[in-house]
C-alpha cells in the first residue's frame, strides 16, 4: 500500500529546492536588488499594500507622473486575489513572500505537468525543481513577470486535461474546460499580458501535440479563453478601455517592440552557464557586444540567464526521440517558442505580429523563451525514467559524450584564443560606457564550461554504471539531484541581494525634504530620470544601494513623493509626446517641470560624479484660479504653444473650442486650498475675483467626474494634460471625484462568470456523487 511519504514527498523536495536557493531571503532578513525589484516591483507592492489595509481597493495612482489609473493598468495586479494577502503581511517582507510562493507555485505546476505527460514521481519533482532553478526564471524574479510565469505549467496542464476530456466528450470534458478557463482567468489577473500570451501559445501547442481530437480539442481552448475572458472582465474591461489613452493606444512599433530580443549567439546559454561571461556585472558580460538593447548597454537582454543545463535538455531529446505522449510535438512547440524569443533577429517575428494583434502592444520577444522553458522540463522529467531503462541508450551516451568534449572544447579555445582577435574584442569593449574587461568576461565563461562538462560527465557516469532496476533508480536520482544542484549553483550566482532594512530606510537624498510629504495633502512631485545612476564605478550590489539613496525608479513614492516620468508600462499617449517633444526643444524640459508644478529636482552636480537635489524655481501652484485662457482645436496645436511659446504661468490653454477670456487681462493666477482624503478624490477651495478656470495640474483622463458647489461640472482638458473647470466669481469647493471607467460593468461580468463556473463545478460533482452512490 502507498505511503503518505510516498504520495507527497516530490512537493516536499521542491520545497526543500526552494529553501535551498533563497535561504538568505527566507530567513536571513535580505531581498533582491536587481534590474526592476527595488525600482519598480517593490514600490507596486507597498502601495498597493498600504491601499489594502486602509480598506481601499486603489483605483488611481497619484505617485507616477502626474497621476494615473492604477486598477486598470494589468502590470500593478490590483484584481489579482493572492496580492490582496499584501493586507495582512508585514510591508518589509510581505511582497518577498508572495515571489517565493510563486516560486513553489511554479515548481508544483511543473511537476503537475510532468505528471500528466507520464512522468514517475522522480520524474515529476526533476521537472518542478528544475523549472524553479532555471536559469531563466531565477532571471525574472527581480522583473515581476514571475507572478504571471507561475500559472503557465497549471494552463499547460489542464489544457492537457481538455484535450483528453475533447476526445471523451460528456462531464469531464466540461469539467476540464471550466477548469482551463479559470486557470487562464486568474493567470490574466496577474498582470504581464506578455506572459499570459506565451502561455496560450504553449496551451496551444499541447493541444496540437496530444490531442487524440484536435479539431475538438482546439475549439475546447478557443471557447476557454472566450470564458476566461469573461472570468476577468474585471480588469479586461477596464484596461482596453485605458489602452485607447495610453501611449500604446496604436501599438508599438517593431523597433520599440523587438528591444530585448534574444540574440541567436545567446542560445550558448542553454548549455554553457555564463557563456557570455557575467551577465549582472557589466563590467565582465560579454553579451554587450553582440546583443544590446538600445540605449541601455548594461543589460543587453530581459532575462539574465538562459541557462537549462544539459542533463534538462538531454533527457527532454529522450522523450521526444521515444515518441512517447506527443513529446516530439510539444518539442517542436518549444522549438517554435525560441525562434518568437529570437524577435528581431528572425523575419518570423514581424510576420507573427502581424497576425496575433495582441503581440503588437508588447515588447521584449524574449519573453517567450518562458513557454520553451516550461514545456523542456517537463519533457526533461519524463525521459529521465526513459533515459535509465536498460540497456542505456547508446544515442543518448553519444550525445552526451559529445557535448562534453564540446564544453571542454569551448574552454580551451577561450584559454588559447590567438592575441589578435582578443586585441581587437578588447579595443571594441573599451569604447563601451561603462567599459567591459574581456580577460575577466573570458574567464568567467571558461569556469562555466568546465562546470557544465563536470555535471554532463557524471550523467554519462550515471548512464554507464547503471545496471538492474535498483542501480537505475538510484542513478536516475543522482542524476537529477546532480542537476538540479547544478541549476542551484548558477542561480547563486545570479543573486544580488541587499539588507532588507535599506530599503524601509527613507532615500539619503530626500531626507531634506521629507516634511513635505505630509498625509491627506498633495504628494510633492520629484522629477528623476530612471536612466541617471550616481557617478563613478559600482559592483551591482554598490549600485544597487547608491539607486536606493538617491531615489531611483519609483523608489521615492514609498516615502509620499510623486516620481516623474516614473517606471510605468502605461503611462498617458498624450504625456508621453508632450515629453518626446520637449526632450527635443532647448530648455523645453525645464519649463514643463515649472508649468506642472514639479517642486524638486535630482541632477548631477555640478561637478559631476554625485547627484543633488534642488527645488524647481518658479513652479505654479498644484491647484489655481486662472482669468486669461485659450481655446486650441488640437493637441498638437497646445504642444506646439506649450513648447514654442514663452512660458506664461498665468495663461491657461484649453483643448478644443470655446471662447476667448473676455476683456482685459486681470491678475494671473489665484492658488487654491488642496486637500486629497484618497488619489481618487481632490477637493480644491477656490477664491475668483471673476469668472474663469479652476485648473489642477493632475492628469485628464476618462473616468473623473467633477462638482462646483455640490452641482455637476463638466471638466475641461488644460495644458494638453490637465483638468480645469469653470467657475464664476467668489469662493468655490470643488471636488473631483475618479470612477475606473469599465469597472463596474466588468466586475458584475466577472461576479455572474464565477459564479456560473462554480456552479457547473459544483452540479458535475454533486453528479458524480450520485453515480457513485447508485
Amino acid at each position: 500500500m502507498e505511503t503518505r511519504w510516498a504520495r507527497w514527498w516530490p512537493l516536499f523536495a521542491l520545497l526543500g529546492t526552494l529553501a535551498a536557493g533563497y535561504a538568505p531571503v527566507l530567513f536571513l532578513g535580505r531581498t533582491f536588488a536587481l534590474r526592476d525589484h527595488l525600482m519598480f516591483v517593490r514600490p507596486l507592492l507597498v502601495h498597493l499594500g498600504r491601499e489594502l489595509r486602509a480598506g481601499r481597493l486603489p483605483e488611481w495612482w497619484d505617485g507616477i507622473g502626474l497621476g494615473l489609473p492604477h486598477l486598470a493598468n494589468p502590470a500593478h495586479g490590483v484584481c489579482y486575489p493572492p496580492l490582496w494577502l499584501l493586507a495582512l503581511l508585514p510591508e518589509s517582507w510581505g511582497g518577498d513572500a508572495l515571489l517565493l510562493a510563486h516560486f513553489f507555485l511554479l515548481g508544483a505546476g511543473g511537476l503537475l505537468f510532468a505528471r500528466q505527460l507520464g512522468a514517475d514521481r522522480l520524474g515529476g519533482a526533476f521537472a518542478g525543481a528544475a523549472l524553479m532553478t532555471s536559469g531563466y526564471v531565477a532571471s525574472v524574479v527581480t522583473s515581476g513577470s514571475l507572478f504571471t510565469l507561475a500559472w503557465t505549467p497549471w494552463v499547460a496542464w489542464a489544457a492537457d486535461r481538455a484535450a483528453a476530456g475533447a476526445a471523451q466528450g460528456g462531464r469531464a470534458w466540461q469539467r476540464a474546460g471550466a477548469l482551463l478557463a479559470g486557470l487562464i482567468a486568474i493567470q490574466v489577473l496577474s498582470g504581464d499580458p506578455a506572459g499570459v500570451l506565451s502561455s496560450l501559445l504553449v496551451a496551444t501547442g499541447v493541444v496540437l501535440a496530444r490531442a487524440p481530437r484536435r479539431g475538438r480539442a482546439v475549439l475546447t481552448l478557443a471557447a476557454a479563453v472566450v470564458a476566461a475572458a469573461a472570468l476577468a472582465a474585471v480588469l479586461l474591461l477596464p484596461a482596453l478601455l485605458w489602452a485607447r489613452e495610453s501611449e500604446r493606444a496604436r501599438g508599438l512599433p517593431l523597433a520599440a517592440a523587438s528591444m530585448w530580443s534574444l540574440h541567436p549567439l545567446r542560445a550558448l546559454e542553454w548549455v554553457w552557464p555564463h557563456a557570455l561571461g557575467d551577465p549582472i556585472d557589466p563590467a565582465r558580460n560579454l553579451a554587450r557586444l553582440v546583443a544590446r538593447a538600445g540605449p541601455s548597454e548594461r543589460e543587453p537582454g530581459f532575462a539574465y540567464s538562459l541557462y537549462l543545463g544539459a542533463p534538462a535538455l538531454l533527457l527532454a531529446l529522450v522523450a521526444a526521440v521515444r515518441g512517447r505522449a506527443g513529446a516530439r510535438g510539444l518539442l517542436a512547440g518549444a522549438a517554435v517558442l525560441t525562434v518568437l524569443a529570437f524577435g528581431r533577429y528572425t523575419p518570423l517575428y514581424a510576420a507573427y505580429r502581424w497576425l496575433v494583434l495582441p503581440e503588437r502592444l508588447l515588447r521584449y520577444p524574449e519573453k517567450h523563451f518562458a513557454g520553451a522553458v516550461v514545456i523542456v522540463c517537463a519533457l526533461a522529467g519524463l525521459g529521465l525514467r526513459e533515459a535509465f531503462a536498460q540497456p542505456p541508450s547508446r544515442r543518448l551516451l553519444l550525445a552526451a559524450s559529445g557535448l562534453g568534449a564540446a564544453l571542454l572544447a569551448g574552454a580551451a579555445a577561450l584559454a588559447l584564443a590567438p592575441a589578435a582577435p582578443l586585441a581587437r574584442l578588447s579595443a571594441r569593449a573599451a569604447a563601451l560606457a561603462p567599459p567591459l574587461d574581456v580577460s575577466a568576461a573570458l574567464a568567467v565563461a571558461r569556469a562555466g564550461a568546465l562546470r557544465a562538462a563536470a555535471v554532463v560527465a557524471l550523467l554519462v557516469g550515471a548512464l554507464v554504471l547503471a545496471r538492474g532496476d535498483t542501480r537505475a533508480r538510484a542513478a536516475a536520482a543522482l542524476t537529477a539531484a546532480a542537476a538540479v544542484l547544478d541549476l542551484l549553483v548558477h542561480g547563486w550566482s545570479l543573486q544580488v541581494l541587499i539588507a532588507r532594512a535599506d530599503c524601509v530606510r527613507p532615500p539619503a537624498l530626500l531626507q531634506p525634504v521629507l516634511a513635505a510629504a505630509r498625509p491627506g495633502a498633495p504628494r510633492p512631485r520629484l522629477y528623476r530620470l530612471h536612466t541617471m545612476a550616481p557617478g563613478g564605478t559600482h559592483g551591482p550590489g554598490e549600485l544597487a544601494r547608491a539607486m536606493l539613496d538617491s531615489a531611483g525608479g519609483n523608489r521615492a513614492t514609498e516615502f509620499g513623493f510623486a516620481v516623474l516620468p516614473g517606471e510605468d508600462p502605461a503611462q498617458s499617449g498624450r504625456w508621453r509626446a508632450l515629453w518626446d517633444a520637449a526632450a527635443q526643444v532647448r530648455g523645453g524640459g525645464t519649463s514643463l517641470l515649472a508649468r506642472y508644478a514639479v517642486d524638486y529636482r535630482i541632477v548631477p552636480a555640478p561637478a559631476g560624479g554625485a547627484l543633488v537635489l534642488v527645488p524647481t524655481p518658479a513652479t505654479r501652484p498644484r491647484g489655481f484660479v486662472s482669468g486669461r485662457w485659450q481655446w486650441l482645436p488640437t493637441d498638437d496645436a497646445v504642444r506646439a504653444a506649450l513648447l514654442g511659446q514663452p512660458y506664461d504661468a498665468g495663461l491657461v490653454r484649453l483643448s478644443g473650442a470655446g471662447a476667448a477670456a473676455p476683456g482685459a487681462a486681470r491678475s494671473d493666477l489665484a492658488p487654491c486650498e488642496i486637500a486629497s482624503p484618497r488619489p481618487e478624490r481632490v477637493e480644491l477651495r477656490c477664491t475668483s475675483p471673476s469668472a474663469g478656470y479652476a485648473v489642477l495640474l493632475d492628469t485628464f483622463a476618462p473616468g473623473w467626474s467633477a462638482t462646483v458647489d455640490g452641482k455637476a461640472a463638466r471638466i475641461e482638458r488644460a495644458e494638453l494634460l490637465a483638468r480645469a473647470v469653470a467657475i464664476e466669481p467668489g469662493e468655490h469647493r470643488i471636488v473631483l471625484s475618479y470612477r475606473t471607467p469599465g469597472l463596474r460593468v466588468g466586475a458584475t461580468v466577472s461576479a455572474a462568470a464565477w459564479l456560473a463556473l462554480l456552479a457547473l463545478l459544483a452540479q458535475r460533482r454533486r453528479s458524480a456523487g450520485h453515480n457513485l452512490r447508485a
